[in-house]
């Protein structure tokens, strides 16, 4: 006799108030929310230090990585292919590091909810300020296919961003 096993996982890694962790080489697939959800209960209980390196979100319905309420998050050498809403959403996230990340087709998928941009960084929210000044970089990234902005970030003090590559943005889906 056959066996027939299915999952709904909303998440390939949920990291909740952690500090000092490396995420590195892994391949996630056809998340319902996010292939690596990172959260703090606020930036006085942030996560911190967190480097996640060379990680690959296929499909995932919301975002291939979001980071809430953290401080000090590096993404780089990374790829998300068909996000259903954000390529890499960090917001609010201070001190962030987005380098060398492919991010490719972002909101083109049947979804319901609509899209965002493919690469999202903020360090605060009207809901939720920073401590201290915040310093983001997002450099070196490449955005190809989004059905929005490509690259979405605030006017904090401090953000840099700097030679990304941003290719067929679409104010509309039917524009892509």
């Amino acid at each position: 006799m056959g066996q027939l096993e299915a999952s709904h996982i909303e998440a390939g890694i949920l990291a909740k108030n952690i500090e000092e962790q490396k995420i590195e080489r892994i391949r996630f697939e056809q998340h319902r929310r996010t292939g690596i959800d990172i959260r703090g209960d606020s930036f006085t209980v942030a996560s911190k230090n967190i480097s996640i390196t060379d990680i690959e979100a296929v499909h995932p319905a919301g975002c291939g990585l979001s980071s809430v309420l953290a401080d000090r998050v590096t993404v780089q050498d990374s790829k998300v292919i068909g996000a259903g809403k954000y390529g890499l959403h960090l917001n609010p996230t201070s001190n962030a590091t987005v380098i060398r990340n492919s991010v490719v087709d972002t909101g083109m998928n049947n979804r319901a909810g609509g899209s965002a941009s493919a690469i999202t960084v903020r360090s605060f929210t009207a809901d939720h300020e920073p401590a201290n000044v915040s310093t983001n970089l997002v450099e070196e990234n490449q955005v190809i296919r989004a059905a929005n902005t490509g690259i979405f970030f605030s006017n904090d003090v401090g953000t840099t961003v700097n030679r990304n590559t941003v290719i067929r943005p679409c104010v509309r889906l039917t524009d892509c």
